[in-house]
Protein backbone atom coordinates (compact mmCIF):
# COMPACT_ATOMS: atom_id res chain seq x y z
CA UNK A 1 0.00 0.00 0.00
CA UNK A 2 2.95 2.23 0.83
CA UNK A 3 4.26 1.85 -2.54
CA UNK A 4 1.13 2.55 -4.21
CA UNK A 5 0.53 5.70 -2.51
CA UNK A 6 4.30 6.61 -3.17
CA UNK A 7 3.98 6.07 -6.95
CA UNK A 8 0.39 8.32 -7.01
CA UNK A 9 2.32 11.03 -5.02
CA UNK A 10 5.43 10.90 -7.54
CA UNK A 11 3.26 10.58 -10.59
CA UNK A 12 0.91 13.51 -9.50
CA UNK A 13 4.06 15.50 -8.22
CA UNK A 14 5.88 15.02 -11.90
CA UNK A 15 2.67 15.93 -13.82
CA UNK A 16 2.25 19.24 -11.98
CA UNK A 17 5.85 19.64 -12.40
CA UNK A 18 5.67 19.15 -16.30
CA UNK A 19 3.20 21.75 -16.32
CA UNK A 20 5.86 24.72 -16.59
CA UNK A 21 7.80 22.91 -19.07
CA UNK A 22 4.92 22.76 -21.23
CA UNK A 23 3.94 26.43 -20.95
CA UNK A 24 7.68 26.89 -21.62
CA UNK A 25 7.63 25.04 -25.30
CA UNK A 26 4.51 27.05 -26.36
CA UNK A 27 6.23 30.18 -25.42
CA UNK A 28 9.02 29.28 -27.20
CA UNK A 29 7.10 28.08 -30.65
CA UNK A 30 5.17 31.89 -30.37
CA UNK A 31 8.60 33.12 -30.47
CA UNK A 32 10.58 32.98 -33.21
CA UNK A 33 7.31 33.66 -35.34
CA UNK A 34 6.96 37.26 -33.46
CA UNK A 35 10.69 37.75 -33.74
CA UNK A 36 10.49 37.25 -37.23
CA UNK A 37 7.07 39.53 -37.58
CA UNK A 38 9.15 42.10 -35.49
CA UNK A 39 12.07 41.91 -37.96
CA UNK A 40 9.69 41.91 -41.32
CA UNK A 41 7.79 44.88 -40.10
CA UNK A 42 11.42 46.79 -38.81
CA UNK A 43 12.76 45.59 -42.33
CA UNK A 44 9.51 47.25 -44.80
CA UNK A 45 9.94 50.67 -42.05
CA UNK A 46 13.81 50.60 -43.32
CA UNK A 47 13.04 49.88 -46.53
CA UNK A 48 10.25 53.07 -46.93
CA UNK A 49 12.62 55.58 -45.22
CA UNK A 50 15.56 54.35 -47.60
CA UNK A 51 13.09 54.83 -50.41
CA UNK A 52 11.96 58.36 -49.19
CA UNK A 53 15.22 59.77 -48.93
CA UNK A 54 15.59 58.57 -52.52
CA UNK A 55 13.11 60.49 -54.01
CA UNK A 56 14.02 63.42 -51.88
CA UNK A 57 17.54 62.94 -53.35
CA UNK A 58 16.37 62.51 -56.62
CA UNK A 59 14.32 65.52 -56.18
CA UNK A 60 16.95 67.55 -54.95
CA UNK A 61 19.42 66.53 -57.72
CA UNK A 62 16.57 67.50 -60.29
CA UNK A 63 16.19 71.16 -59.13
CA UNK A 64 20.05 71.17 -58.93
CA UNK A 65 20.16 70.73 -62.43
CA UNK A 66 17.11 73.02 -63.70
CA UNK A 67 19.25 75.91 -61.65
CA UNK A 68 22.08 74.95 -62.90
CA UNK A 69 20.83 74.86 -66.51
CA UNK A 70 19.32 78.61 -65.80
CA UNK A 71 22.83 80.01 -64.70
CA UNK A 72 24.44 79.00 -67.44
CA UNK A 73 21.67 80.46 -69.68
CA UNK A 74 22.77 83.36 -67.72
CA UNK A 75 26.32 83.63 -68.23
CA UNK A 76 26.21 83.10 -72.05
CA UNK A 77 24.78 86.86 -72.17
CA UNK A 78 28.24 87.74 -70.87
CA UNK A 79 31.39 87.55 -72.89
CA UNK A 80 34.89 86.14 -72.16
CA UNK A 81 36.58 85.71 -68.86
CA UNK A 82 33.42 86.74 -67.60
CA UNK A 83 31.42 83.88 -68.87
CA UNK A 84 34.27 81.14 -68.25
CA UNK A 85 33.94 82.79 -64.73
CA UNK A 86 30.43 82.49 -64.44
CA UNK A 87 30.12 78.72 -66.04
CA UNK A 88 32.98 77.75 -63.22
CA UNK A 89 31.10 79.26 -60.47
CA UNK A 90 28.01 77.36 -61.69
CA UNK A 91 29.24 73.90 -62.05
CA UNK A 92 30.99 74.91 -58.63
CA UNK A 93 27.90 75.57 -57.56
CA UNK A 94 25.80 72.55 -58.98
CA UNK A 95 29.07 70.18 -57.85
CA UNK A 96 28.25 71.46 -54.08
CA UNK A 97 24.65 71.23 -54.14
CA UNK A 98 24.52 67.47 -55.97
CA UNK A 99 27.34 66.70 -52.81
CA UNK A 100 25.10 68.27 -50.24
CA UNK A 101 22.05 66.19 -51.32
CA UNK A 102 24.07 63.18 -51.79
CA UNK A 103 25.54 63.27 -47.99
CA UNK A 104 21.92 64.32 -47.01
CA UNK A 105 20.41 61.05 -48.61
CA UNK A 106 23.30 58.97 -46.86
CA UNK A 107 22.94 60.24 -43.84
CA UNK A 108 19.02 59.48 -43.79
CA UNK A 109 19.63 56.02 -44.84
CA UNK A 110 22.36 55.14 -42.27
CA UNK A 111 19.57 56.84 -39.90
CA UNK A 112 17.38 54.16 -41.24
CA UNK A 113 19.09 51.28 -41.08
CA UNK A 114 20.31 52.15 -37.82
CA UNK A 115 16.86 52.07 -35.95
CA UNK A 116 16.03 49.23 -38.39
CA UNK A 117 18.97 47.18 -36.78
CA UNK A 118 17.66 48.67 -33.16
CA UNK A 119 13.87 47.63 -34.12
CA UNK A 120 14.98 43.91 -35.02
CA UNK A 121 16.93 43.35 -32.22
CA UNK A 122 14.06 44.89 -30.15
CA UNK A 123 11.54 42.25 -31.51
Amino acid sequence: MKNIVTAILAGTLLSFAGMPLAADVSDAAKHPVETTKAKIRAERAEDRKEDAAEARYSTAKKDVEANYKAARASCKEKKGADERACLKEAKADRDRAIADARATRDKAKAEAKRTGELRKNQG
